[in-house]
């Protein structure tokens, strides 16, 4: 009667596009007045579409085993791994140790960054200690401080808010929620290198990921009176991985000569 994490990964190949920190900041605190912006500048604001993407999502698989799946994935694109990597994760930090660990010996390197959609998150929940829910004023800080980050100044901005704490003497839960951004940025601050990953054309979200944690996962997994037990589950979504992969009659044609 209890919910149990699912692990997700995913591994995919997209072209360079290089990006400005002011629009990318823009377009996560203001996507329509950037839709806008982009329209009259007669610029195309779509990205590049993720080719080859390979989803794996498992229920009883420790993490380390759904990433060295990912490895493996990744050395069958690049065998020669001369190609650059990039490796977008969320802040748990278990998953830093085993990314960092796992793909040390590349020889092209790999650049590890932290979800920008977090760092964003963080700060709005701090921007709602200081300014009312909802306000332009909030919007407008959220989006310079991220616009900052995305410069490569995240030093600045926790100077700024320990400075904010200081001079406006927040107590309480106001003041929590700034150390709670604190916290969160100290702690990652080495794999928020977003200047050098935005000057490289690379990508700084982990977009694709949480649309397979809806369409692999949670789609098909829960609802009112689905029940698992945890082979079933672990059999659909192993299913799920391959039908919402792009290899899925690849796979399936392996499946019957097999047979």
């Amino acid at each position: 009667q209890k919910k149990k994490e699912a692990l997700v990964g995913v591994s995919y190949t997209v072209d360079r596009k290089k990006r400005s920190a002011e629009d990318l900041a823009e377009r996560l605190v203001r996507p329509e007045t950037y839709r806008a912006h982009q329209k009259e500048k007669g610029k195309d604001e779509d990205e590049p579409k993720g080719r080859n993407i390979r989803r794996m999502a498992s229920i009883k698989r420790a993490k380390v085993d759904v990433m060295k799946a990912i490895e493996r994935d990744v050395d069958q694109r690049d065998p020669t791994q001369s190609k650059p990597l990039v490796v977008l994760l969320d802040g748990a930090l278990g998953l830093w140790n085993l990314a960092t660990d796992l793909f040390r010996d590349r020889k092209s390197g790999v650049m590890y960054i932290l979800d920008i959609i977090h760092v964003r998150d963080y700060l709005w929940d701090a921007v709602n200690a200081l300014h009312e829910e909802g306000s332009e004023a909030g919007r407008t800080w959220v989006q310079e401080r991220l616009e900052q980050i995305l410069k490569g100044g995240v030093g600045y901005v926790i100077g700024g808010l320990k400075q904010t704490i200081t001079k406006r003497g927040l107590k309480g839960s106001k003041q929590k929620a700034l150390e709670k951004a604190i916290t969160y940025f100290e702690s990652h601050k080495k794999w928020m290198r977003y200047d050098e990953c935005l000057d490289a054309g690379m990508p700084v979200a982990t977009g694709v990921v949480e649309s397979a944690c809806g369409s692999v996962v949670k789609n098909r997994m829960e609802g009112e009176g689905k029940r698992w037990s945890l082979d079933g589950a672990e059999s659909i979504l192993l299913l799920r991985s391959l039908e919402k992969s792009d290899d899925f009659i690849t796979y399936w044609r392996f499946h019957a000569d097999q047979e």
